[in-house]
């Protein structure tokens, strides 16, 4: 989890595992009327928000199992998010090398490749 926060500043973290992620994809923006359909989220001594003072962006706090991530994030930061949570299972764990017997530590099959504004586990 610190090295995956840690990650997240590196510039240079969605080249360093980009060869290994799948294509990430969002939704498109949500609508007016789905907009006054969210419930407005209120910061919490838990959960303080995506926004500094300043407006930058907080990074995520990757509260994850090594299979299950959850990734709650704004749009534009959710790339770095994924591949900070990868990259930082790939150097703990290895990269997937078959010439070394490396399997992916990563549970592809579990993973979404779309995100989107409405959670598909409560919306169905």
């Amino acid at each position: 989890m610190a090295l995956a926060r840690f990650l997240w500043s590196q510039a240079s973290t969605i080249s360093r595992v980009l060869r290994h992620l799948p294509v990430i994809s969002t939704s498109p923006e949500p609508t007016p009327d789905e907009i006054a359909q969210f419930t407005p989220a209120d910061a919490d001594s838990i959960n303080k928000g995506v926004f500094n003072p300043d407006r930058s962006w907080i990074p995520p706090n990757f509260d994850h199992h090594v299979y299950d991530c959850l990734y709650v994030d704004v749009a534009k930061t959710l790339r770095q998010t994924i591949a900070s949570s990868v990259l930082a299972l790939y150097l703990i764990l290895g990269f997937p090398d078959a010439s070394k017997g490396i399997g992916d530590c990563v549970s592809w099959e579990k993973f979404t490749t779309t995100f989107s504004t409405i959670d598909t586990a409560l919306a169905g």
